[in-house]
């Protein structure tokens, strides 16, 4: 399986296209410190966590760097929504574990509170 496959273009290395009810989404894999900040800020505001209960911008970077993944959706160069999982073996086997993925609500805008 492949993006491709999956109806997605790839219009450059670690990013993935794909337009959705007439919009396109832009989905790109994540390796800078600046990029994860905001996804802090969308656990804070949409999942109502706490500053001890979020994932923080500097182990989005371990994860990254570690064979895990920071995947972000932007629609029109907004952060739409993102998700991480770590990286690691199973009896020898590369997996990929999902630990968090949050969307702004089409009522709320980045960087506002819920309504």
């Amino acid at each position: 399986m492949t993006p491709e496959s999956l109806g997605f273009a790839a219009p450059w290395h670690n990013a993935w296209t794909k337009t959705v009810r007439g919009q396109e989404i832009l989905f790109r894999a994540l390796t800078d410190f600046d990029e994860f900040v905001p996804i802090e800020h969308l656990q804070r505001t949409v999942m109502g966590a706490t500053d001890l209960d979020i994932f923080p911008a500097s182990g989005m970077t371990v994860l990254a760097e570690t064979g895990g993944h920071v995947l972000a959706a932007y629609v029109a160069g907004d952060l739409a929504g993102a998700l991480y999982a770590y990286g690691g073996f199973h009896a020898g086997m590369p997996r990929i574990v999902s630990d968090w993925m949050g969307v702004w609500p089409r009522s709320v805008q980045p960087g506002s509170a819920p309504n």
